[in-house]
């Protein structure tokens, strides 16, 4: 029986003006992110020095009109130019049963540049979804969580067009 929250899936797709290679150590650098994406406000790796590999984790720290919450993720697919994905953790802290699923695909785009494609999946871990729908039973899960995976898809967009005008205003750098 479904819970309403584990399998929420968002995906979307885009492509920039720049090699695979280029955009894979742009995007694999977690440290990044919070100068492109709405939510995240910082992320930093757990180990210093720290850096893309399977296994490395990493902070993050996501704020939105409502709240502010700390997540900690482990790198789970790490294959330069192709994918890279990640597991938010919950509290248990098993990759096998995450809070959330990330990952991103990039391959040569006919013509040049590279397509991107990111995925998100909720899991059937513990999330801060499911603890806001455990404190407020008066809410309809259905409604809730179609919210968010509306959220995560404008986020996931509005991330996506900051990282090709960022490789656009770097073309000549490098």
């Amino acid at each position: 029986m479904s819970d309403g929250v584990t399998g929420m899936r968002v995906a979307i797709e885009g492509t920039v003006d720049a090699p695979p290679e280029r955009v894979w150590d742009l995007l694999a650098e977690v440290t990044h992110v919070p100068g492109w994406s709405p939510e995240c406000v910082r992320a930093e790796w757990i180990e210093p020095g720290g850096g893309p590999k399977v296994g490395a984790r990493f902070v993050g720290v996501n704020r939105n009109e409502f709240m502010e919450w700390q997540v900690t993720c482990q790198v789970v697919e790490c294959e330069r130019p192709h994918r890279f994905g990640w597991v938010v953790l919950d509290e248990a802290e098993e990759p096998d049963r995450p809070s959330s699923r990330w990952r991103i695909e990039l391959e040569p785009a006919p013509g040049g540049g590279t397509r991107i494609r990111e995925e998100f999946e909720h899991g059937p871990g513990d999330s801060r979804l499911r603890w806001l729908l455990r404190n407020h039973p008066e809410w309809d899960t259905a409604t809730v969580v179609e919210f968010r995976r509306r959220r995560l898809e404008e986020n996931m967009t509005s991330t996506l067009a900051a990282v090709a005008a960022s490789l656009a205003g770097s073309a000549g750098a490098g």
